[in-house]
């Protein structure tokens, strides 16, 4: 990230990479900055494990994976790919 007051996380500077390389591809949407499109990410993530935990973990987490990658792609996906 530009800002240098962030803390450097590995993980997060490959998911950035992988964000910026799908925007030069025309895979990933170039309407909004890399950054909003982390925070989109990782907040979807984290509210589908919130309500998991919310849920009393009746059923196996990653069964909700298939609909999670559906309502982040369909957020930072190209309308036309």
């Amino acid at each position: 990230m530009a800002d240098e007051t962030y803390e450097s996380n590995p993980l997060l500077e490959s998911i950035v990479e992988v964000l910026r390389e799908g925007q030069q591809k025309g895979v990933i949407n170039t309407r909004y900055r890399t950054a909003m499109l982390v925070h989109l990410i990782n907040t979807t993530a984290q509210m589908a494990f919130v309500d998991w935990i919310y849920q009393g973990k009746k059923s196996n987490l990653t069964e909700v994976l298939p609909v999670v990658f559906e309502i982040i792609w369909n957020a930072i996906g190209q309308d036309n790919v």
